[in-house]
This record gives structure tokens, sequence and C-alpha cells, in this order.
């Protein structure tokens, strides 16, 4: 028994894939057109940063990985940076989140930066990957190297 596509079928399929390649193309554009390569003067920004319950990593190329909280209560993201204001680093894509900056990064002893009311200690001045430990209750922290995020 051979089946054959009514024009009606055909026509909905071909629209199906225009649907998906328009898709794709506005995903392509919004995740390429988001984030800007860090400004000069905020160059002293770029490295893996750690806090009491807190962790981010941000990169020479804008991009920012976040986490805070304790054990399975926390926030993570990964995304651009998307505009630095004096008192605020606004972070997401189509939808953002605004991080208070206390205290701009600065060399009082350790290199050190406070945001949203929590200090932070440069641990590398590169970005790199943040890893979930194994303790109770996890933490996430900067390591050097390759390593595997691991999921609990």
């Amino acid at each position: 028994m051979e089946v054959t596509r009514t024009r009606h079928q055909a026509d909905r399929e071909r629209r199906a894939q225009v649907g998906e390649l328009v898709r794709f193309y506005l995903c392509a554009a919004l995740f390429v057109g988001c984030n800007k390569a860090l400004p000069g003067d905020k160059a002293e920004y770029v490295g893996c940063w750690e806090g009491v319950h807190m962790a981010l990593s941000i990169s020479a190329d804008g991009w920012m990985e976040y986490y805070r909280g304790i054990g399975p209560n926390y926030t993570w993201f990964w995304a651009p940076i998307r505009e630095y204001r004096d008192d605020r680093l606004v972070v997401g894509w189509l939808f953002t989140t605004e991080l208070r900056l206390d205290k701009p990064p600065r060399q009082e002893g350790a290199f050190g930066m406070t945001i949203d009311g929590v200090p932070l200690v440069r641990k590398t001045a590169e970005s790199i990957t943040l890893m979930r430990t194994s303790e109770d209750p996890p933490r996430w922290l900067c390591e050097s190297g390759s390593f595997i995020k691991v999921e609990f």
C-alpha cells in the first residue's frame, strides 16, 4: 500500500521546517549578540572569585558563571554580562538579573570585591569553570585544571 502526501501535508511540513530555521537563527542571534568583551577599565573583574556560600567566574569575553546558596537551595547560572553600572552588574540573555556591586575589585591584602553583601576573594586571575564539591552540604569552588561538575 503506497501512501501519498497531500499538498496540504507537504505545505505543513515545509512551514514546520521554515519555523525551525527561524527559531534557530533567532536563538543564535540572541546567544551571539548578547555578550560583549569586557571594557579595558573592567579587566580587574576577570577571574574566579569565592566567598561564603558564593562563587563566580568572570571571563575576558564577558561571560559569568555564578553560584550562590547552600546544599539543594542554590542559584546557578551561566550568562553574558550585559552592562556595568556604577553599583550593579546586569547579567543575562532575554531575561536579566542585577547583582549589586557593593565594592568593586580592589587590592586590600588579597584581591577582593563585594557583591550582594558577600565579600569575595579572587582565587585565580583567569576564568575557569566552577567545581561542585562532594562535601555535605556541597560547595562550588574555583579549581584550576580539567574537572567535571558532579551532580548530586
